[in-house]
């Protein structure tokens, strides 16, 4: 009798441990996967646009205020020829605090950089670019 309890309570635990074991087996985690590419996007994205920036504005190296004044308020997909993800950014000027929204400033971004950003030839400045896809 003893036994065949014993033996009737290591079944019960075996078949519980199985059960455990498959729930989580079978629970999907997709939340985590699409955070982890949602912000794997916006990196790609960041430096997408540093490097566009700098392309356009005529500077391997540093972005320059004048190409930012002129560019301000336009969409990037269609300044850096880019068909998907729609990407929004912001650059701050770290030393005088000025900043310059593509299409517009707003404050919810999921990434950031730090770029250079450079005045009449002779100043330049550190800043912040912030991107949002």
């Amino acid at each position: 009798m003893k036994f065949e309890a014993v033996f009737n309570n290591i079944v019960f635990a075996v078949g519980c441990v199985f059960l455990v074991y498959m729930i989580i087996s079978q629970t999907s985690f997709d939340v985590g996967k699409i955070t982890a590419m949602k912000d794997m996007y916006a990196i790609e994205a960041a430096h997408t646009v540093d490097y566009c920036f700098k392309e356009l504005g005529g500077n391997k190296n540093l972005m320059k205020k004048d190409f930012l004044d002129s560019s301000e308020g336009k969409k990037i997909n269609d300044l850096c020829s880019i068909e998907k993800p729609n990407i929004e950014a912001m650059i701050k000027d770290l030393e005088n605090g000025h900043t310059w929204g593509f299409p517009d400033v707003a404050s919810d971004y999921g990434h950031k950089i730090y770029v250079s950003i450079i005045y009449d030839r002779q100043e330049i400045h550190p800043g912040v670019l912030y991107v949002k896809i």
